[in-house]
C-alpha cells in the first residue's frame, strides 16, 4: 500500500520535480553591425530553426506544496513517473 511522502519540516505531502538542463539549436550565426548576434538569415536552412530540441534531467527534488514552508531535497529514493 502507497503512503503520500510528506515534507520533513511540516508534514504537508509533497510534489515530484525534475530540474532539467537543455540545449535548443538556433542553426549557423553571424554578428550584425552593432554586435549582435542572431541567426543567420541567409542559410540555406534558416526556416528549419530551432531544431534539436533536447532536454535533460538532472535531478529529481521534492518539494512541500505548502505555502510558507518552500523546503525541498533531491530525491534519494528511486522515481518512477509511470507507476500506479
Amino acid at each position: 500500500m502507497s503512503k503520500p511522502l510528506t515534507c520533513t519540516r511540516c508534514g504537508t505531502q509533497v510534489a515530484v520535480v525534475d530540474d532539467t538542463r537543455g540545449l535548443i539549436d538556433h542553426g549557423p550565426a553571424v554578428v550584425d553591425q552593432e554586435g549582435t548576434v542572431h541567426p543567420d538569415p541567409n542559410h540555406a536552412d534558416a526556416g528549419e530553426y530551432p531544431q534539436n530540441t533536447t532536454v535533460m534531467a538532472s535531478a529529481t527534488r521534492a518539494v512541500c506544496t505548502a505555502k510558507g514552508c518552500g523546503h525541498s531535497w533531491r530525491l534519494r529514493r528511486r522515481f518512477d513517473p509511470h507507476a500506479a
